[in-house]
């Protein structure tokens, strides 16, 4: 075993026992059964683009065609709360409210505490000043994943903030934690922070962080308008996962470090996606399959056009729309990708012939396989296999 990378295999043996390890289920056919058995779970986001007061050079959150920045009047308001009321129940796993940037919709915050939403992004610059997190305290928020995007130079890069304002984020996390928040983090992951990991992951266990959530830089959004250059690659990868591994141990797993959102593929070898298909582990967004575009399982509704999107990192690929709410109603279009389809389809490393796998993960998180596929021109895209999967560089550097 490839010591570098041990920390992310601690399930072995053939897929069969290690569903049966994970799950307690009788191996790979039991759990596809128990996938099926699921009830179909629609998640759904109200994606509102309101006024950031930052200007980040990866920032996904940029309708192609949108209306641009939406201002929080008294008005806009009072048409979100019915909106919210009409698109979603009380279950905040189902249905959430996703300003671009909490801290600069605060007269949102009336709304999250109506609909017992008690958790929030945000990219941190502002908690520090006069009674920001009172407010999000009073509003029932209290947990905050906050994004840093490596160390100082990174940071610059990525948000296009001064260097010297990476302290500043930085304190505003130890008072966060201070003032009783529980606070995790998300690390956005490009070329220039690849390095940062361990470094970065040991200041934020200083100030009490007690998660942090890597997650992949895609060609969406702005990030559409970098280089080639900027995005890791397979072996870049490697490393990166190397420099995790190496941050689990230094912090002896006092700080949660796990990969979001799909974007470096599944591990196979770990337990938690065999626990988290066979309906165990009851987490967002709840999908019968690993990523939720299949079927058509998460819909993203922006509040500037109506428009729907099947993932909410999907606003840039005006193509992909699968709905539209307007006049008070949801009109959904059907599932762009399907189960069936990605079955017959997929191809690379992800077709049905070259992928055991295939029937649990259906390619992996589609939008990233989507963003890079039509960045290169392919035809196609949505049935591009990924060019990065955790489970496959675990197997060759065994």
């Amino acid at each position: 075993m490839n010591k570098e990378l041990d920390t992310f295999i601690t399930n072995t043996g053939t897929l069969d026992a290690r569903v049966q390890r994970a799950t307690g289920l009788n191996g790979m056919s039991e759990l596809t059964g128990k996938m099926k058995e699921r009830e179909l779970n629609r998640a759904t986001d109200l994606l509102i683009e309101n006024p950031c007061n930052e200007s980040c050079s990866t920032c996904f959150f940029q309708e192609a065609g949108g209306t641009g920045k939406i201002r929080l009047t008294p008005e806009v308001i009072e048409d979100i709360r019915l909106t919210a009321d009409i698109l979603g129940g009380r279950d905040s796993k189902l249905f959430t409210l996703y300003p671009k940037e909490i801290t600069t919709a605060t007269p949102l915050l009336p709304v999250f505490t109506e609909r017992s939403i008690n958790r929030t992004l945000t990219n941190g610059k502002c908690l520090g000043e006069p009674g920001v997190l009172q407010s999000l305290k009073n509003a029932g928020i209290k947990e905050l994943m906050i994004t840093v995007p490596g160390g100082s130079t990174a940071y610059a890069l990525y948000t296009k903030e001064n260097e010297q304002t990476y302290d500043r984020l930085l304190r505003n996390i130890g008072l966060a934690v201070r003032e009783g928040f529980n606070v995790g983090v998300f690390y956005p992951v490009f070329q220039p922070n690849i390095n940062d990991v361990i470094p970065t992951t040991l200041t934020l266990q200083e100030l009490g962080v007690q998660a942090i959530k890597f997650i992949r830089v895609i060609p969406v959004g702005a990030a559409l308008n970098l280089t080639d250059d900027m995005f890791i690659n397979k072996e870049q990868t490697v490393e990166f996962l190397s420099n995790v591994n190496t941050a689990r141990k230094r912090t002896k797993n006092a700080v949660e470090l796990t990969l979001f959102g799909g974007s470096f593929g599944p591990n196979f070898y770990g337990k938690s996606i065999y626990r988290y298909l066979a309906g165990i582990d009851d987490r967002w967004p709840g999908s019968q399959y690993y990523c939720p575009m299949v079927d058509g399982q998460f819909i993203g509704i922006s509040y500037g056009t109506g428009k729907a999107f099947p993932c909410f990192k999907a606003l840039s690929f005006p193509e992909l729309t699968s709905g539209e709410y307007k006049n008070g109603k949801l009109v959904r279009t059907l599932p762009l990708i399907t189960k069936e389809n990605l079955e017959k389809n997929l191809r690379g490393q992800c077709a049905a012939q070259e992928c055991k796998y295939q029937p649990l993960c259906m390619g992996g998180c589609l939008i990233t396989a989507f963003a890079f596929a039509k960045r290169r021109g392919e035809a196609d895209p949505l049935y591009a296999g990924q060019d990065v999967c955790v489970t496959r560089l675990l197997e060759e550097n065994q």
